[in-house]
């Protein structure tokens, strides 16, 4: 592959930020440097969840349930 080829972080900049600005999610193959952008209200609820890889979202963590 070329320099030019390359999938590079300014890419990947640009491509996080439309899809936070189109409400999407994406799917990078760091391998063959595809990268697929599926929009969030065509997939269903078990899809979003493999996406995250069952992951919590990044939101304020409530801890007062636990005993320590």
């Amino acid at each position: 592959m070329t320099r030019s080829a390359l999938l590079r972080q300014a890419d990947l900049g640009r491509l996080i930020r439309a899809a936070a600005k189109t409400d999407s999610v994406l799917r990078i193959d760091m391998n063959t440097l595809v990268v697929t952008v599926l929009p969030l209200s065509a997939l269903t609820e078990a899809e979003r969840q493999s996406m995250t890889g069952g992951l919590a979202p990044d939101t304020k963590e409530n801890w007062s349930d636990l005993a320590f």
